[in-house]
């Protein structure tokens, strides 16, 4: 069954982000997207710790956000989608994990939670719980934070952050989808991880081939680990 039976109140206007917000072009005037204008999204940035002594995460390995680096609009046609992070640490190694959502503007918090680790290392999946919706035309930062444990003073933190716009489906961007695109990169994520962790026939080349496109090709061979639907905010 193809994606767009999914996906309901088609439009084929196109989206661009303005200082003022979000504009509809329509399709005759536009390529599938636009490119974001000032103030333009923030940079994937990670923080690593600073080496103190007895800190237990230090190390060569750090979490990484799967998304591309750079101030490229980053898209979802979900109104709930899931968040794509590699953690290189042993739950032993973790003292907590925090996730946030906040408005385009930074002045409303969407969502914040905190996450129990992971079982072992790997790519994980985080789904907003279905409590939270994001809206269309909308664009919204999120905040990765991973603490690490300390044998002496206060935990180190790490932390990635990123942005996602949400897209309302047309039949191009669904086709797009279905593909795998990178320019739909949390739906294609979500889609290649799922397909991986099936074992399903080419997968291992598909999700090579999406993780190349990201700039993220290093984690292809990482384990995927059971998708985690985040809990209500706590």
């Amino acid at each position: 069954m193809r994606l767009l039976t999914i996906f309901s109140n088609l439009t084929l206007g196109l989206l661009v982000l303005t200082p003022l917000g979000i504009t509809t072009i329509p399709p005759q005037q536009s390529a599938w997207a636009q490119k974001v204008s000032s103030p333009p999204p923030p940079r994937p940035t990670k923080s690593r710790p600073l080496g103190g002594l007895g800190n237990v995460c230090d190390g060569e390995k750090t979490i990484i956000a799967l998304i591309p680096d750079g101030q490229r609009l980053l898209v979802t046609l979900s109104f709930s989608p899931t968040f794509w992070f590699y953690i290189p640490y042993q739950p032993e190694q973790i003292d907590s994990i925090e996730f946030t959502i906040n408005s385009f503007d930074e002045k409303t918090q969407i969502y914040r939670s905190r996450i129990e680790a992971p079982s072992t290392s790997g790519v994980i999946g985080l789904q907003l719980p279905p409590s939270v919706k994001l809206e269309t035309n909308q664009t919204y930062y999120w905040y990765f934070q991973l603490n690490c444990k300390r044998k002496q003073g206060k935990p180190i933190s790490e932390k990635v952050e990123g942005h996602v716009s949400v897209l309302p489906p047309t039949p191009e961007r669904v086709n797009m989808v279905e593909r795998m695109d990178s320019k739909i990169v949390y739906d294609a994520l979500t889609i290649a991880a799922d397909r991986r962790s099936k074992k399903l026939p080419g997968a291992e080349q598909d999700w090579q081939r999406l993780l190349n496109s990201l700039g993220k090709g290093n984690l292809a061979t990482e384990p995927i680990l059971p998708l985690r639907m985040l809990p209500k905010e706590n």
